[in-house]
């Protein structure tokens, strides 16, 4: 009975140490330093390696078999060797060393990195069910440049007291913000509320000398200077824009310009105005100037959070009867275009000529050209000549309008129109026979615009053209009823004198009979004749006046053939 305990005891020491050497594993993730944050679309490698003891073999069998399972953030993404009936991601490649007595290596290759495979990544040794080891975690988080603003400079108060803040994008791998004043380092602070995507270095500031002049915060990302930004003393100038004769208003424009915004500028004279003063933030106009008043400096100062610094101008007033010459203005075209896309060039000339040239206005077509753009067509050019260039001329471009305006009291221009000297007709196209029909548009294009006047013509124009369409209708019919009758019939009227008249149509012909009166039918009877329709003289009885029916009567009685007295005394 004890020798039997003893051999069990035995049997479990034995399969005790068996089962602790076959989990005596050790794993190592190792990836490159600067693969920990790689750029867009670049490829990481990942390397598993792993001392054990036993044996272990990678047959590809799920239950006696070793295998290597990478996981992101605790959820698997790939295993090798690939389990049958599953599919391996097409960005991850993966590949194993065969593994030796003690060591074993597995690679996971990431291509094409992108923000989706931002995440803590590990491997795990498996055999069947059983973990066998799980190695350190590897963070991979792809760049992310803080965008071109940044950093930022201000200041605010915080706490009640002055601080100068300057805040970024944190980006990946995360930026390095420092203070910097006369070329040394600041010592500073990093708050402990920083916003997740964001980082901010701060100076608290005293209001004393310490805190005058000019301070400087440096962005690093990734070991490289990516930009700065400023806090200095303002940058200030002074001008005068009008007044310089006597009795007249002085405007003086104190112009200040940095980071930090300037909060108030003082205003000095030396010696003191006799005339009196208006003051609006960064504007003074001394009222009613004085000849007591020329010669006074005036002195601008601004201030902001950092410091001040100032500008001054002395008033030189004119004397009295002096003359201003005007500005006279002339444009002329410089350069002319020999073919299409060359370039046109105006030079705006002013006398007397004056240096600098005083301020000028371009217009091209109505509309104003700006100096500052440089992705359109036109270039200005203003240092000692006011020129401007246009390029790509086209047809279209002929006879444009081009205007410049000096700008002053009275603003003088001058207006010419583009010229060139290419030829403007285009040369006809050879057009390649097609069975496709082309519809004309009839009437103005799309492009023209309906006048009242032009409404209303065609308006007239339509109603008159129906007026006449009608009158030529009522003629028709009229004419119709002109006919003395309808075919084969005879009409018969009798007039104040007895006779009787008769109209006779035979086939489309007429026959008409003027009659005779009473005391001559014993006359003998005259003659028909046969009119055609086209040479009767009077086609409707109803319309013909008895006055010419007795005319007509009379100019046949007295005819060569009608029978003498005498003949009638013998009847």
């Amino acid at each position: 009975m004890a020798s039997g305990s003893f051999v069990m005891l035995m049997a479990l020491v034995t399969f005790a140490f068996v089962s602790k050497a076959m989990l005596a594993t050790s794993l190592t993730l190792d990836v490159e330093d600067e693969d920990r944050f790689p750029v867009p679309n670049s490829e990481v490698r990942l390397t598993c390696s792993g001392h054990y003891d036993g044996i272990l073999t990678f047959s590809g069998n799920p239950q006696t078999g070793g295998r290597v399972v990478w996981t992101k953030d605790g959820q698997r993404v790939a295993e090798w060797p690939k389990p049958a009936g599953t599919e391996t991601p097409s960005k991850y490649e993966l590949s194993a060393d065969p593994p030796d007595d003690t060591m074993f290596f597995a690679d996971l290759v990431i291509r094409s990195m992108d923000t989706t495979d931002n995440g803590v990544y590990k491997c795990r040794l498996k055999r069947g069910e059983t973990v066998l080891g799980t190695s350190n975690g590897e963070r991979l988080t792809v760049e992310q440049r803080p965008a071109s603003q940044y950093p930022v400079c201000s200041v605010r108060a915080l706490e009640n007291e002055r601080t100068f803040i300057c805040e970024s994008e944190r980006g990946s791998p995360p930026v390095t913000l420092q203070w910097w004043k006369d070329g040394q380092p600041l010592e500073q602070s990093t708050p402990d509320d920083d916003l997740e995507d964001f980082v901010q270095a701060r100076l608290l500031m005293a209001d004393d000398e310490s805190s005058r002049g000019r301070f400087e915060c440096a962005l690093t990302f990734r070991g490289e200077l990516a930009g700065s930004c400023i806090l200095d003393r303002p940058n200030v100038t002074i001008t005068i824009t009008s007044g310089w004769s006597i009795g007249e208003d002085l405007v003086v424009v104190c112009l200040t310009s940095g980071n930090p915004l300037v909060s108030t500028v003082d205003w000095n004279f030396t010696p003191n105005l006799h005339s009196s003063v208006t003051k609006e933030g960064p504007v003074l106009t001394i009222n009613s100037i004085s000849s007591r008043d020329n010669g006074t400096r005036i002195t601008c100062e601004g201030h902001n959070a950092v410091g001040s610094n100032q500008a001054s101008t002395v008033i030189t007033l004119r004397p009295l009867g002096a003359t201003v010459k005007p500005v006279t203005v002339r444009l002329e075209q410089s350069e002319i275009p020999t073919s299409v896309d060359e370039q046109a060039q105006f030079k705006c000339i002013t006398t007397p000529v004056r240096s600098p040239p005083p301020p000028c206005v371009w217009h091209y077509n109505g509309h104003d050209v700006d100096p500052f753009n440089t992705t359109d067509r036109f270039f200005v050019e203003d240092r000692s000549e006011h020129v401007l260039s246009v390029s790509g001329v086209s047809t279209l471009d002929v006879g444009a309008s081009v205007t410049c305006r000096i700008v002053g009291s009275y603003q003088p221009k001058a207006e010419v129109f583009l010229q060139a000297s290419f030829q403007q007709t285009t040369k006809a196209l050879n057009v390649k026979t097609t069975t496709q029909i082309t519809y004309l548009k009839l009437g103005p294009s799309s492009s023209d615009t309906w006048s009242l006047s032009t409404l209303m013509g065609y308006i007239i124009g339509g109603l008159m053209c129906l007026v006449l369409v009608g009158i030529c209708c009522w003629v028709s019919l009229k004419a119709k009823t002109l006919m003395c009758a309808k075919r084969d019939s005879k009409n018969i009227r009798e007039n104040g004198t007895g006779a009787k008249a008769s109209c006779t149509n035979v086939n489309d012909d007429f026959v008409v009979d003027l009659g005779v009166p009473p005391e001559l039918s014993a006359r003998p009877k005259m003659a028909t004749k046969v009119v055609d329709e086209e040479e009767s003289l009077y086609q409707d009885l109803e319309d013909v006046s008895r006055q010419r029916q007795i005319n007509e009567y009379q100019r046949l009685i007295s005819n060569d053939w009608a029978p003498s007295a005498p003949e009638l005394s013998q009847k």
